[in-house]
């Protein structure tokens, strides 16, 4: 990338601030909020369709317009799609129907919406939403939503039920509550930060019954669940104040951490209900791409052209049931008035690399 911070990113610009806004306060090295440009995925489903965001190539007065949403189907085929009024698009999940969740602006609040398999688009609010609004991050096969909700002062945790209805949560004591990804049987995690200063996020599980649990590995200073899969298994990272680790949390709340390559920074991402997990780690100089089995052995990949040039990247970001990953990648070259042009990839259960722009993207 453009800047070299230790930790440029994480989860894709469209999370960066969402998943690792806590770890400035574990004493570790934040991202850089830089633009980036070109084509982000976010989600994979069971059939392989993938979604995610683009920047659009179409500029008002030199400035390149607000992203657009697209899906791409099995065979390649991307349609690109933006709610009614919308200033910028953002799909954060897809489910195994083809349903998207995500967060739109409409140049005066973020709001969430709904796209159904046939492109229809359902927008909604949740209870005390100003400004930045509302932020679904995570659908289920049923439909049920989590993401969280800017009040003002904090933000809470909110679930959606495929009716509409949206309870907002947070744990006593916290003035941010995120909701990052939610199973099948409706459990969520995510993370927490406590009212009082100084205090690192946690990680918490919250069951569909409504009770929380707050979680952290040992020896932790800030912890970032990122997915849970369909048996309640849980990953994410967590730093101890000199590295980044990842970390498995099994159903029992037993954890284990583990590192990808080096001894730096591994970020897991997503996890599929076989318990294989996605993510990348740093070595000093690329972010690399690695799959770990639920054995614990890691392979590591990078996307064609990543690898190369100092600064290049590799970022999976979503793994379905049957190992298909996407996410997205830059070759450390490629840039747009001197900022990061994206593109999307799809790894296959083989190890095989499509890598792929939307059409109309920078």
């Amino acid at each position: 990338m453009t800047t070299h911070n230790k930790l440029r990113h994480a989860r894709a610009n469209w999370l960066a601030s969402a998943v690792v806004g806590c770890l400035a306060s574990a004493g570790l090295s934040c991202p850089s909020q830089a633009q980036q440009f070109g084509t982000t995925p976010t989600s994979i489903d069971a059939q392989g369709v993938v979604t995610g965001y683009f920047v659009n190539s179409t500029t008002t007065n030199g400035t390149p317009a607000g992203p657009v949403g697209f899906v791409r189907d099995q065979n390649g085929n991307i349609t690109s799609f933006n709610p009614p009024g919308s200033c910028g698009t953002y799909p954060y999940g897809i489910n195994g129907m083809g349903t998207i969740a995500g967060y739109f602006g409409n140049c005066t609040i973020g709001r969430g919406f709904v796209r159904d398999h046939a492109g229809n688009f359902t927008e909604f609010d949740a209870p005390g939403a100003v400004s930045q609004g509302t932020n679904p991050l995570s659908i289920n096969i049923i439909g049920v939503i989590t993401g969280y909700v800017y009040n003002g002062t904090g933000e809470n945790g909110f679930v959606r039920d495929p009716k509409g209805n949206i309870t907002v949560f947070s744990p006593p004591g916290a003035r941010y509550t995120r909701g990052y990804s939610i199973n099948a049987e409706g459990s969520i995690t995510g993370t927490v930060l406590q009212e009082s200063g100084g205090t690192p996020s946690q990680g918490f599980l919250r069951n569909p019954n409504g009770t929380i649990t707050i979680f952290e590995p040992t020896g932790a200073f800030g912890t970032d669940p990122t997915g849970i899969n369909d048996l309640g298994t849980i990953t994410g990272y967590f730093g101890n104040g000199a590295i980044i680790q990842g970390f498995v949390r099994d159903r029992n709340g037993n954890i284990t951490a583990f590192d990808a390559g080096t001894n730096l920074q591994t970020l897991p991402y997503s996890i599929n209900d076989g318990g294989t997990i996605t993510g990348f780690f740093w070595d000093g100089t690329y972010d690399h791409g690695f799959v770990r089995d639920p054995n614990g052995s890691i392979t590591m990949f990078d996307a064609p052209g990543s690898g190369v040039n100092p600064g290049s990247e590799t970022i999976p970001v979503s793994i379905n049931a049957s190992g298909a990953i996407t996410g997205y990648c830059w070759d450390g070259v490629t840039t747009y008035n001197g900022q990061v042009v994206l593109s999307g990839f799809v790894r296959d259960p083989t190890g095989s690399i499509t890598v792929f722009a939307a059409p109309g993207s920078i």
